[in-house]
């Protein structure tokens, strides 16, 4: 949902995004924004340990 050099969207905008999904029925588009979210914070949550363990 972002592209390189830009922030990505906030836990609320997924929110939004996910609830209005969810409205609309539209579960295919639901459940890419679910991965999408768990990817990123996943991704956040290793940036995280890669820096409690010194690495950067």
């Amino acid at each position: 949902m972002s592209t390189p050099g830009t922030p990505p969207p906030s836990w609320e905008t997924y929110s939004a995004a996910m609830a209005q999904a969810l409205k609309d029925c539209d579960l295919d588009r639901y459940r890419r924004l679910l991965s999408t979210r768990s990817a990123a914070a996943h991704a956040e949550a290793e940036e995280r340990r890669r820096r409690a363990l010194g690495g950067g």
